[in-house]
């Protein structure tokens, strides 16, 4: 019975660690024809990170960065392989 107390929990900790670490995306529906994907970046370290060595974002992918609090935000687009255009909502 322990070993599989252990199992189950080494299980449960390992679906949870590829939750964490996968990227989280939403889809935003511009018009009945044009939908984006955003990655969401709500963490410190996937907002730190952002699209640091990305070589390339399809047409219609996005980042979208979510802060905990109101205040000026500023970026830096250190190591960012591709061209950006940043939209303050």
């Amino acid at each position: 019975m322990k070993n599989h107390y252990w199992f189950g929990l080494i299980i449960v900790l390992a679906i949870g660690i590829l939750f964490w670490i996968r990227p989280h995306y939403t889809l935003l529906k511009i018009s009945p024809d044009y939908t984006i994907q955003l990655e969401i970046a709500k963490t410190r370290h996937e907002r730190e990170k952002g699209l640091m060595f990305r070589k390339n974002l399809s047409k219609h992918q996005g980042m979208l960065f979510i802060f905990p609090d109101e205040k000026g935000q500023a970026f830096w687009m250190k190591n960012t392989l591709i061209s950006l255009d940043i939209l303050w909502v």
